[in-house]
């Protein structure tokens, strides 16, 4: 069946991004778990901060959820993080 073809008119590409890392859970109390919905979540900057801003002590649970238009933002956001969580030590 044919379908009318969706063509950008514009892309940005960002690799860095394009605002400031913010710490997304600044307004939540130290004890409340943080359930954070990311909409267009390009940047995984604003996570990374949240997760160094997060006191050594802390027991909070963080779960984030992102979503991206484009599937290859969310595979390099994946990988980044996999690469972050893997505790392997590494061959020099």
């Amino acid at each position: 069946m044919a379908t009318p073809l969706y063509w950008p008119g514009k892309y940005f590409f960002y690799p860095i991004g394009n605002t400031s890392a913010v710490c997304l859970t600044r307004d939540l109390p130290p004890e409340e778990p943080a359930n954070i919905l990311l909409l267009g979540c390009g940047d995984p900057r604003s996570i990374l901060y949240t997760m160094y801003s997060e006191p050594d002590n802390a027991t909070r649970a963080l779960d984030f959820t992102c979503c991206d238009y484009d599937p290859a933002i969310l595979a390099r956001n994946v990988l980044l993080f996999s690469l972050l969580a893997d505790k392997q030590p590494q061959a020099t």
